[in-house]
């Protein structure tokens, strides 16, 4: 076994994940070998369920579900309706727990850790993905999977990583103003990507310029050394032109940016769709192809792809 592979065995152990709780371990020490969940739906063997107390649902209804599906490590509130012989972890409230144990996960990561946060008021989810995709070309990468954008999803994520990723992946998204900002402080990104800030969930925000400004909070990260975002959209401009040096400003968009889109064009071949455009960059211009669906798929493809190379992808 290798140093990585020992290194992973011993995050892993139960042990350890109720050191980071600084709780004890009840039941035998073990090894999880899945990832952190809190929907009982989603659970497969190897997983480890978490029990929140919500306003619709207890997750500690949940408990048993959760063990017949395969987890074996249930973190929880209230422990008597783990079965008999499963390992668990209490804790006085998980809500508080889960972001103080990521965020001590994160201190003790082993080797240099690039931390990538996206946001957006469209196409977040879908630049994730696209940058997963790039970026594991040449990186041990980890992604928050499941649509996890809050800080408990964020949390979850970064509990399932393994101790040999290179760059951290996650999606931040924000119902109302303080929420990104909350997310940053515990987790701060090395890299922010605004993929838009348009007029979405006013509710929350009050107006366009509430929501630019919410959105913007990704970027208050003191680890951060570059910020992506949409250069078609002024107020990010504008944004982006205040941001304090240090900070490399990167634009990505279909007008002079320093990643420009260049001639998207969509079709379906075969039953398929294809997507293709240029991508004008600084180094000279990149083809990119994606079966993607409609010209609009190309800013997340463009985002991604400008990351990447940024990251030093070749």
């Amino acid at each position: 076994m290798g140093s990585g592979e020992r290194l992973n065995v011993e995050m892993n152990s139960f042990s350890f994940i109720a050191g980071l709780a600084e709780e004890k371990l009840k039941g035998p020490d073990g090894i999880f070998t899945g990832t952190f969940l809190a929907d009982s739906r989603l659970v497969a063997r190897g997983d480890v369920f978490v029990a929140f107390r919500g306003e619709a649902a207890d997750g500690h209804d949940f408990i048993p579900d959760a063990v017949k599906r395969g987890a074996v490590l249930v973190i929880c509130e209230d422990d008597s309706r783990v079965p008999e012989g499963v390992p668990s972890v209490k804790v006085a409230d998980t809500f508080l727990s889960l972001p103080a144990m990521a965020k001590k996960r994160l201190a003790l990561h082993a080797r240099p850790l690039e931390t990538v946060a996206v946001t957006g008021s469209v196409g977040k989810t879908t630049t994730r993905e696209f940058l997963s995709l790039c970026l594991k070309t040449y990186f041990r990468v980890h992604s928050a999977e499941h649509s996890y954008n809050t800080l408990i999803g964020c949390s979850l994520a970064i509990l399932s990583m393994p101790a040999d990723a290179e760059v951290l992946l996650l999606e931040m998204g924000a119902n109302h103003k303080g929420e990104i900002a909350e997310i940053v402080s515990w987790f701060p990104p090395t890299v922010s990507v605004i993929t838009e800030a348009a007029a979405a969930h006013l509710e929350g925000f009050g107006s366009t310029e509430g929501v630019l400004a919410a959105k913007m909070e990704i970027a208050g990260s003191p680890a951060l050394r570059r910020f992506f975002y949409n250069g078609d959209n002024q107020g990010l401009r504008k944004e982006a032109s205040r941001m304090r040096d240090g900070v490399k400003k990167i634009s990505v968009g279909a007008c002079e940016c320093d990643y420009r889109i260049i001639s998207p064009l969509f079709s379906i071949e075969r039953g398929e769709p294809a997507l293709s455009f240029t991508l004008a960059a600084p180094g000279g211009e990149t083809p990119v192809k994606t079966r993607a669906f409609g010209k609009h798929a190309a800013y997340p493809a463009a985002f991604a792809v400008s990351v990447a190379m940024e990251l030093g992808v070749p």
